[in-house]
């Protein structure tokens, strides 16, 4: 969706988009890893860290990215009419 709007920064920022530079945080390569490394396997033991780590310890890269992608990424359902405080609902909204 971003891309319909590349050419309309004012757009951009009224939609509130993410920069080009906010981005970057998200791209592997920013933190020097390859196209070969997604196929590595990495191990990752965080106790207490939910649900997405707690899946397994051995991730290929790719694969963790696919994960936390699906997981912080892609829309979401919120039950929030019957909440009472208006400003709450809104807020939400």
């Amino acid at each position: 969706m971003r891309d319909v709007y590349k050419d309309k920064p004012e757009l951009l920022h009224k939609f509130r988009f993410a920069s080009d530079k906010d981005l970057s945080v998200l791209d592997y390569k920013t933190y020097g890893f390859t196209e070969q490394d997604l196929e590595k396997t990495y191990f990752i033991d965080l106790p207490n860290q939910g649900a997405i780590l707690s899946k397994t310890k051995d991730w290929k890269l790719k694969d963790l990215i696919q994960a936390l992608d699906n997981a912080y990424c892609k829309k979401i359902g919120v039950e929030f009419n019957h909440m009472t405080e208006r400003a709450s609902r809104d807020w939400i909204r």
